[in-house]
This record gives C-alpha cells, structure tokens and sequence, in this order.
C-alpha cells in the first residue's frame, strides 16, 4: 500500500478518489469557515496546530455522527447486539418454561394424586358408603316412592270381584 495524499477541493457530494486506486491516508482540505457558531468555537483556540487538530477533532465527530444517522453502524457491534439478545431470551423462555413446567406438575399432583389428591377425595365422596352418590339417588327415589305406591296398589278397574 502506498501512503497517497489528496489535494481536494471537491464539491460536496463527489467523493474525491485517487485515480490510482491506492488506499488515502490523508486528504488535504482547505476550508473557508462562515458559520458564526462555528467561527466563535474555533477562535477560541490558538492559532495553528492547536486549531487545526481541534477543527479535526470537531469534523470526526461530525462525520461519525453524520454516518451513524445514515444507520451505517458497525455491523460487527449490531451482530454481537443480536446475539446477546436472543441468548437472552433464550434464557428467559427457558426460565419460564421450567417455573411453567413446575407449576404445571404441582397442579396436576394436587389434583390426580392417587393418595392425597382432590380428584380421588371427590371420587371418594361420591361412592362411598352413604356418599353423595348415594344420598342423591336416596332422595330421587324417595320422591319416586309415593308414585310407585299407586302404580303398585290395586285399583277397582284391574281388580277382579270377590
């Protein structure tokens, strides 16, 4: 690689290229300064190399900010961003997948376990002996009982003369 310089005083939006195809190492640019706010802020640094590495200073800050609104950011920063992010959820959904599973098989256990759980207990006081179960049908079919009385006693129509 040579060490090019280039003597530039392109107009804005032409970038300026060595016609070799070398790689630049440096570009000299002359500036003629008119902004006041930007007047202000360079007098107040001494003359030459004092100013000139200031205004350098300024004009990298402003050329990074320029391409960092144009969204030219580091890829490499945006890759390893990414990666951190789904490692992060990753760990997260798997967090939440195992309090989930937890939770899931407690509740199941204290429902459906054979021995202490609500679903035996409940089945248990169904069937029992004088279990609801069978205090139910007790009941339905003692209404029943005074209509099967009647259904059962003869009547004067079916009976036959003594």
């Amino acid at each position: 690689m040579s060490d090019t310089a280039l003597h530039t005083t392109a107009s804005f939006g032409q970038p300026a290229k060595p016609s070799d195809g070398a790689s630049l190492k440096a570009i000299l640019l002359e500036l003629l300064v008119s902004d006041p706010d930007s007047l202000n802020e360079l007098l107040q640094k001494g003359e030459g190399r004092e100013r000139n590495e200031y205004a350098l200073a300024a004009l990298r800050i402003g050329l990074l900010s320029l391409r960092h609104a144009r969204g030219q950011i580091d890829a490499e920063a945006v890759k390893h961003e990414g990666e951190r992010l789904l490692a992060d959820l990753k760990h997260a959904l798997e967090q939440s997948r195992s309090e989930i599973q937890g939770d899931l098989t407690s509740a199941l256990k204290e429902y459906f376990d054979p021995a202490s759980g609500r679903f035996q207990e409940r089945v248990d006081r169904l069937i029992k002996q004088d279990g609801e179960l069978e205090q139910v049908l007790k009941r339905q079919i003692g209404r029943m009982a005074p209509n099967w009385l009647l259904l059962s006693r003869p009547t004067s129509a079916t009976t036959a003369p003594s």
